[in-house]
């Protein structure tokens, strides 16, 4: 059950569609620390901070405890937007 919904949630947030990650991440009866990280993961590689930061704290409430992982995939995402704001200011 696990692997299908994970797989899901991994090729959308690659192919560009976070929102059908995320229906596919709603959907799923149950999850596990793989199915959270890669929709944070997903979040982060596209510049989604705030969200990313609602599913790391989603996942505690949950009883999930983070890894090492799952700690940075906030802070990464909330990096690349604030590097995506400092090359747009250098324009």
């Amino acid at each position: 059950m696990y692997f299908v919904g994970n797989c899901l949630i991994d090729m959308y947030s690659k192919c560009g569609d976070v929102d059908t990650a995320r229906n596919v991440f709603d959907g799923m009866p149950k999850r596990n620390e793989v199915s959270w990280t890669s929709m944070m993961s997903g979040y982060g590689m596209h510049g989604r901070g705030n969200e990313a930061m609602d599913i790391f704290e989603n996942m505690q409430k949950a009883g999930f405890v983070p890894d090492d992982v799952s700690f940075l995939l906030p802070v990464q995402s909330i990096m690349l937007v604030l590097l995506t704001c400092w090359l747009a200011l250098g324009d």
